[in-house]
């Protein structure tokens, strides 16, 4: 049962680290920020939503990312 609280750990982790970086990235744009930078964030957000998804699998739940529309 440990693997399974640790991967549950995770999976709550990256919902948070995923809320957080969506933040970022919204202020930036609010602010027009420097579209690179932006561009990393949507990077990082990407990476950890692939995370999540990989980890959601194992418990049979398909994520579904959606990117925003330009």
């Amino acid at each position: 049962m440990k693997i399974k609280d640790d991967k549950l750990a995770r999976i709550s982790d990256l919902l948070e680290q995923i809320q957080e970086t969506e933040t970022i990235i919204i202020s930036h744009k609010d602010l027009s920020g420097i579209p690179t930078q932006i561009a990393q964030y949507e990077a990082i957000r990407e990476n950890l939503v692939n995370e999540l998804s990989e980890l959601m699998n194992e418990f049979h739940f398909k994520i579904q990312y959606q990117k925003e529309a330009a």
